[in-house]
């Protein structure tokens, strides 16, 4: 196991996401970065080997589209919805926070023009 997964885990309940953490979820997966896409996998993975006695590469019917697995939310277990939903709003706010951090950094460490007189 690793951290992020077992805090995940201890912090969210094994329910169904409501429609609108459904919605939620769906809309922020389109801002998530790479980095936050190899986690989630991560994340899939981790709950599979903690609660299912045989592991398969793809869990849960994801299908391999190129480089890239694709999972349907439905046919998820309920629990790691809410891990996955947990992490994304997470992940997001991380993303959106460096950026903001990264803009004021700019406007501080941007050189000043010099006006001469005339």
């Amino acid at each position: 196991m690793f951290p992020l997964f077992e805090q995940l885990y201890k912090e969210t309940q094994d329910k169904d996401l409501s429609t609108s953490q459904k919605k939620t979820f769906l809309s922020k997966m389109e801002k998530i970065d790479q980095e936050g896409m190899n986690l989630m996998h991560a994340l899939i993975s981790a709950y599979q080997e903690d609660s299912e006695e045989s592991r398969t590469l793809i869990p849960y019917d994801g299908k391999k589209i190129g480089s890239d697995i694709s999972f349907n939310l439905e046919t998820l277990p309920l629990h790691l919805r809410q891990i996955l939903h947990k992490f994304v709003l997470m992940h997001i706010k991380r993303i959106v926070d460096e950026q903001k951090l990264a803009e004021k950094i700019n406007l501080t460490t941007k050189p000043q023009k010099i006006q001469k007189k005339k």
